[in-house]
C-alpha cells in the first residue's frame, strides 16, 4: 500500500525493457540476473525495494541496504547476515 492508501501497481520487469517506463510507487518483478546499474536505476525511479523471481517463486528483495553494501564491496555470507 502506498502512504494515502493505495495499492502499488505490480510491473514485470525484464531485462532489456525501457526503465523510463517505470513509474514512481510501483513495485517492479524481475530476475535475479539484472545487473547493480538495472537494479539501481528501478529502486530510484519506482521508490521502492526490487523483489527478485526466478522461474516463477520470489527469491530475494533488493532494498537500500543492500545496493550499499554491493557498492562497498562488502559480500556477505548467508552465515555472516544471520549473525548481525
Amino acid at each position: 500500500m502506498t502512504r494515502q492508501g493505495r495499492p502499488l501497481p505490480l510491473h514485470l520487469w525484464q531485462i532489456g525493457d525501457d526503465l523510463e517506463s517505470l513509474k514512481q510507487d510501483s513495485l517492479v518483478i524481475t530476475s535475479p540476473n539484472i545487473s547493480m546499474r538495472e537494479g539501481l536505476e528501478i529502486r530510484y525511479r519506482t521508490g521502492q525495494p526490487v523483489l527478485l523471481a526466478e522461474d516463477g517463486p520470489l527469491v530475494g528483495v533488493l532494498a537500500d541496504n543492500d545496493f550499499y553494501h554491493a557498492l562497498l564491496g562488502k559480500h556477505f555470507s548467508l552465515e555472516t547476515e544471520a549473525s548481525t
